[in-house]
């Protein structure tokens, strides 16, 4: 009877340990849980993707209606580094220095070479940066040729306002 007390006991605690595991709950804690420095390109792409579409849908349509244009002003309050970190994925941090406004889309301009030739791209990442705080962002650009830099900034930026 014992040994059926300790199976069932040892079965009951190793499933609410399960259960209490932390699951993400924004793309930026999915990306640190299961990003790992030793990943293939192509791994480290499949997870970028799916933390992308898991957390896509938080913004809904509401936000997204009121989301307007930063102004110059607003705009310089972005500001962060970036780099090409795999392959065909460009990213780093931004940090909003706003006050009151929400960053809900990124646009990000590269510029780099391509067959030879000087090419700037505009590529896009909804996002969601709260005031006064610092988001990774990652897009998939068209790499340069080999060895070329890359040169960015922000393009354009979407929020909304918001009351403390």
């Amino acid at each position: 009877m014992n040994l059926i007390k300790t199976v069932f006991l040892s079965f009951f605690t190793i499933s609410v340990l399960i259960a209490c595991e932390k699951e993400p709950q924004n793309y930026d804690d999915c990306i640190l849980k299961y990003l790992k420095e030793d990943m293939n390109e192509i791994a480290t792409r499949a997870i970028i993707y799916s933390c992308k579409e898991k957390f896509s849908q938080q913004t809904n349509e509401s936000v997204v209606l009121q989301a307007r244009e930063l102004t110059e002003v607003e705009l310089d309050n972005l500001e962060g580094r970036a780099k090409l970190s795999h392959s065909n994925t460009f990213g780093g941090e931004i940090y909003n220095g706003n006050e009151k406004i929400r960053v809900t889309e990124l646009k990000v301009k590269i510029r780099t070479k391509l067959d030879g030739e000087i090419v700037t791209k505009v590529y896009s990442d909804n996002i969601t940066i709260s005031p006064q705080t610092t988001k990774n962002f990652y897009v998939d650009i068209i790499t340069g040729d080999d060895g070329a830099e890359y040169i960015w900034g922000i393009a354009s930026a979407r929020g909304i306002e918001i009351n403390n």
